[in-house]
C-alpha cells in the first residue's frame, strides 16, 4: 500500500481501491484472530469438562487427571494460517474432539485440494495453485495423502452394484471421467470415508 496523503483539513485521501485492500486486510486479520480465540476458548473448556474441575478448584481423593500447560501448532483454515494456536494438555494425555491429535488442517482446505485434483490438475501442480488462496504451499506426498481417500471412494464405486442392461461399454478413460465427474457433483461423496 502506497504512503497516505493528508489533506489541508486533515482527513485522508482514499482511493477506492486503497479503501477497500486497507479494510479487506484489517477484516481478515480480525476474523484469524477471533476464530483463534475461539478455537483456544474451546479447548480448554473441553479439558475442563474433561478433569471435571475448574481452576483453583479442590478434587476429591480419587482426581481423573492434572494440567500439565499448553504445546502451540499452527492451523491452516479457510481464513488463511492460525499461526501458534495454544492446544491445552494433560498429564495422562487429554484427547481433543475440537481439534484431533496431528490435524493441521480444517476439513474444507483438505476438500479444496481434493477438488482442485478432481478437477484435473497434477499433484504437483496443486501446491502451485492453491498457494495464493491458501497462502501457503504444499508438497506433492501431502497433495497425495490427502487425495488418497479419493482411491477407497473410486474401489467401492467399481465394487458396488452394476446395472448392466442400463450401461453402455464404456472405454477405461470414460470411465474414470464419468467417475470424476460424480466425485466433483457429490454424488460419491457419502462413499468417502470421513475426513481426519
Amino acid at each position: 500500500m502506497r504512503e497516505l496523503e493528508v489533506l489541508g483539513n486533515g482527513h485522508l485521501r482514499l482511493d477506492f481501491a486503497d479503501w477497500k485492500e486497507f479494510f479487506e486486510t484489517e477484516m481478515a486479520e480480525q476474523l484469524r484472530s477471533q476464530l483463534k480465540s475461539m478455537i483456544e476458548q474451546a479447548l480448554e473448556a473441553e479439558r475442563d469438562y474433561h478433569l471435571q474441575l475448574n481452576y483453583y478448584e479442590h478434587a476429591p481423593r480419587c482426581r481423573l487427571d492434572y494440567r500439565n500447560g499448553y504445546y502451540f501448532r499452527d492451523f491452516l483454515t479457510q481464513l488463511g494460517r492460525l499461526a501458534g494456536v495454544r492446544i491445552p494438555r494433560t498429564r495422562k494425555g487429554f484427547r481433543s474432539l475440537v481439534l484431533p491429535r496431528y490435524q493441521r488442517r480444517q476439513a474444507a482446505v483438505n476438500e479444496l485440494i481434493r477438488q482442485a485434483f478432481l478437477r484435473g490438475i497434477s499433484t504437483r501442480q496443486v501446491s502451485d495453485v492453491l498457494q495464493p488462496v491458501l497462502g501457503e504451499s504444499y508438497s506433492a506426498q501431502t497433495i497425495s495423502n490427502i487425495t488418497r481417500q479419493l482411491n477407497t471412494a473410486v474401489q467401492q464405486f467399481h465394487r458396488g452394484p452394476r446395472d448392466h442392461q442400463s450401461r453402455t461399454p464404456q472405454s477405461s478413460d470414460e470411465h474414470i471421467r464419468c467417475v470424476a465427474g460424480k466425485l466433483i457433483s457429490g454424488d460419491l461423496r457419502s462413499h468417502l470415508p470421513p475426513p481426519r
